[in-house]
């Protein structure tokens, strides 16, 4: 189920996966596309409860697609078909305390508003210092090993 966090190393991190597939006319459903990559009800719920158990503060945010206002700033329209996900992923951004967002629907690498990072090709290793802010580490070859 979407809406999860989870404690990876001392690092709290919530999930937030989904996102409308704008080229469904060249896919084949339940075969390159599935009905259920938007978030349902259910998952909403789920990541506001979840959300609200650690009073809104996490680590990292991990998404798939972005928050409207961090699409535009990338020079993107938010996808209509999307405007749920992307409205709750804006609601998240203003409601949430957390120190950087990764996602990679955008088929981008770039860091996007100071918090925000698209992740295509970029393979990030991610880590909490001593005075717990979090620090990372861009590995260069990482594909080419």
């Amino acid at each position: 189920m979407r809406g999860q966090i989870y404690n990876l190393d001392g690092i709290r991190v919530f999930t937030m996966g989904g996102a409308y597939s704008i080229d469904r006319y060249i896919r084949k459903l339940n075969v390159s596309y599935w009905s259920e990559e938007i978030p349902s009800d259910a998952e909403y719920k789920e990541a506001v409860l979840n959300l609200a158990g650690c009073n809104n503060e996490v680590d990292i945010i991990l998404s798939h697609t972005a928050p409207k206002e961090v699409i535009r700033w990338m020079g993107y329209y938010p996808d209509r078909h999307d405007e749920e996900l992307t409205g709750f992923l804006e609601w998240v951004m203003y409601e949430c305390d957390y120190k950087k967002w990764y996602f990679g629907h955008w088929h981008a690498d770039c860091v996007v508003l100071r918090k925000h990072r698209a992740v295509f090709k970029d393979c990030i290793r991610v880590r909490l210092n001593e005075d717990h802010q979090l620090e990372e580490d861009l590995i260069e070859d990482f594909f080419e090993a």
